[in-house]
């Protein structure tokens, strides 16, 4: 830090009436505009290293680590920034549940102070049985008797099916007859049946993986998409991907009572992920390679992927804020 007047006599022309102002402050105040200007010319500074950090070649690896670092770190800020955002929602609306209880609460206590000491008592009507006269009941008991003998011999008979004479199973044709099988093979034919459905249920459909990319089909693409890429790391990523979708819908085919909670909430993400587009389709989004494949989503592999999509290989689905890369 240097001192009061030397800054001053320093200051340019146009910022004279500054230094006549900076004159009149205190010596505090100085010293913090001279730290403030200390700050700015330091970060200029490192600004400028790291402007010729950019050009060195042997730096470059590092500052693109640091990138990747930087936009990991805005997602994970970008998730909690939306988690922090639900949760005052949330708390937003117990607020309000806690105001309309406490409110229905007020009102109950109120109205069981305030009960009207002239209430009518209620009136229970199975509590007075209505007494008939002896002759009545009699008459009744009578009538109820007769009406249950009539109705007994009003009775309609019950109708039975005849038996089949011999000259009757003779007429009828041999294809008509069932097969009367035993018990025992009738069981285990039923059984053999719940087996079969079992099994064509566990029986999933296979999961569809990227074919490489033959030699020929990689002179065949134009230069302006290949640039400077090899035929290996181009097969390299499809087998990368290809572990992606295998690890994905491994976890989907699994059952859901063999899940931990960890892998539970994968399988509900990847149906949540999946459209009317994708049905019965194989594909992954980005946070599927980056959970299931050591790939580095720079601008190599999105030029690796142009290559794919010429190629037919993949061919991408875009909606809900997602690029579903669908396996051809």
């Amino acid at each position: 830090m240097f001192p009061t007047r030397v800054f001053v006599k320093f200051l340019p022309s146009f910022l004279f009436p500054l230094s006549v102002l900076i004159k009149d402050m205190a010596s505090s105040r100085l010293e913090d505009l001279c730290l403030h200007i200390d700050k700015k010319i330091s970060d200029i500074k490192k600004y400028l290293l790291f402007r010729y950090i950019g050009k060195n070649d042997s730096w470059k690896p590092v500052v693109c680590k640091m990138h990747n670092e930087v936009v990991q770190v805005h997602h994970l800020l970008h998730e909690m920034e939306k988690e922090v955002k639900d949760q005052e929602k949330l708390n937003d609306s117990l607020k309000e549940m806690q105001k309309n209880a406490e409110r229905n609460q007020k009102t109950a206590e109120h109205l069981l102070e305030h009960v009207p000491r002239r209430l009518p008592m209620p009136q229970s009507s199975n509590t007075m049985p209505t007494v008939k006269p002896k002759g009545e009941t009699e008459a009744a008991e009578l009538s109820m008797k007769m009406k249950e003998k009539k109705a007994a011999k009003e009775k309609k008979p019950i109708k039975q099916a005849a038996l089949i004479t011999k000259e009757e199973s003779e007429s009828v044709p041999a294809n008509t007859m069932p097969t009367v099988k035993p018990k025992g093979e009738t069981e285990a034919a039923e059984l053999s049946m719940k087996m079969k459905e079992k099994k064509a249920a566990k029986e999933k459909k296979p999961i569809k993986q990227a074919a490489l990319i033959t030699k020929e089909e990689f002179e065949s693409v134009p230069a302006y998409l290949k640039g400077r890429i090899k035929h290996d790391e181009v097969n390299a990523v499809v087998q990368e991907i290809n572990k992606a979708v295998l690890g994905k819908y491994k976890i989907l085919y699994q059952p859901l009572k063999s899940m931990s909670a960890p892998v539970r909430s994968l399988y509900h993400r990847f149906l949540e992920g999946e459209t009317k587009d994708t049905k019965e389709l194989f594909f992954i989004v980005e946070d599927d390679i980056k959970m299931f494949a050591q790939l580095k989503l720079n601008k190599r592999f999105y030029n690796i992927l142009s290559i794919l999509r010429h190629c037919k290989r993949v061919r991408e689905i875009r909606g809900s804020g997602f690029i579903r890369y669908v396996i051809c």
